[in-house]
């Protein structure tokens, strides 16, 4: 439980970042961000599999490429849903600088704990 809290907390700070440097991305708190990468976090739990599995045959022919579009829609979908997150301009670039700063902080929050 505190290796998930750890995880929520290290990409909270990656979102908060990434939105005093990135133009166009704005996140209104820290408490913000942290709603953001927990429902976030639950959309990949949860719904991306469901998805992945009915995708599967665009995946295979694409050879896992579409698993990019697929995470990028789920940002977008989180984005969306939350008021305290808001991307404005450079939509696909911010989102794609998301996804990989994300996945980046994941990479190293495993690595320490």
């Amino acid at each position: 439980m505190i290796r998930i809290a750890f995880h929520l907390v290290v990409n909270a700070v990656i979102i908060l970042v990434l939105s005093t440097i990135l133009k166009g991305f704005d996140v209104s708190s820290f408490s913000a961000a942290f709603v953001f990468v927990a429902v976030l976090s639950v959309v990949n739990s949860f719904v991306l599999p469901l998805i992945k599995l009915f995708t599967f045959p665009i995946n295979w022919f694409s050879l896992g490429l579409f698993n990019l579009l697929l995470n990028l829609g789920a940002i977008m979908f989180v984005i969306n849903i939350l008021k305290g997150v808001n991307i404005s301009s450079n939509y696909f670039l911010n989102l794609i600088i998301i996804l990989v700063s994300l996945t980046v902080g994941n990479s190293l929050g495993k690595m320490i704990s």
